[in-house]
């Protein structure tokens, strides 16, 4: 049997699971979560205390910065373990391999189902972006605004949209019941990003799939009618082209 290594969840709850034991539990909410989160994103880098400083208040770093971190540092050990984070030398994570880390397995299966997409896998792109639906949904540090915890959020945004978008395209591929999870993928990409037309496209193209090219105009008209009243432009060509092949599909 191989070594159990570690798993580590920093989206939603903090986990962290080394050689089949929790230790994540014990960490405290607040700074404390928010340094040892900062640590496994960047645990192959070698990290001083200036460089904690600036992940834990960016450009107000307060006179005991040092003492605040050295605490942190204390309490977070104290959860893991010192062989996790040593007590000695830069600051660093050790996680025992193999280590999965949800973000980072979330970005791979967000590529496999590019992937599986283009090569039209359809089982396979609608599991990989299953997993990286689930990873990313979770969010991360919420009310956190520190700079490298929103890039981390605006990643995880991108990776939730592109599932949606994976999904979307499975469930035309694999047509059927599977295109009730189409019909759901567009409408969640046009809340949550109510400008941004592949989502509209998306739910156009689901329900003429379904057999409902007239729900396909509507979702056209209400892409026109946002965009026009918060741009003050028309939609694309790829969706006008789409809308004109709908339109003359229900004049035939």
């Amino acid at each position: 049997m191989g070594p159990v290594g570690s798993r580590v969840q920093v989206c939603g709850a903090l986990r962290m699971l080394v050689d089949g034991n929790e230790v994540g539990s014990g960490i405290p909410v607040g700074q404390a979560r928010t340094l040892v989160t900062y640590l496994v994103l960047n645990r192959r880098r070698h990290l001083d205390r200036s460089g904690l400083a600036q992940a834990l208040w960016s450009e107000d770093i307060p006179a005991s910065a040092d003492r605040t971190i050295a605490a942190l540092l204390s309490r977070a050990r104290a959860a893991v373990g010192n062989e996790v984070l040593p007590a000695r030398g830069d600051v660093l994570i050790r996680l025992p391999e193999p280590a999965a880390v949800d973000i980072e397995t979330a970005r791979e299966a967000s590529h496999r189902a590019d992937a599986a997409i283009a090569a039209q896998q359809w089982t396979t792109a609608w599991t990989a972006a299953r997993i990286a639906l689930n990873v990313a949904t979770r969010g991360i540090l919420p009310g956190i605004d520190l700079p490298w915890v929103v890039t981390e959020r605006d990643a995880l945004h991108d990776i939730r949209m592109r599932a949606w978008e994976a999904i979307g395209e499975a469930s035309l591929g694999l047509g059927g019941a599977e295109l009730v999870s189409g019909r759901r993928a567009g409408r969640e990409m046009i809340a949550a990003e109510p400008l941004r037309e592949s989502g509209y496209r998306l739910a156009m193209r689901v329900a003429v799939a379904q057999g409902n090219p007239a729900e396909a105009l509507k979702v056209y008209e209400n892409l026109r009618s946002r965009l026009a009243e918060d741009l003050g432009v028309d939609p694309g060509q790829e969706s006008r082209d789409l809308f004109t092949s709908v339109l003359a599909s229900t004049s035939a």
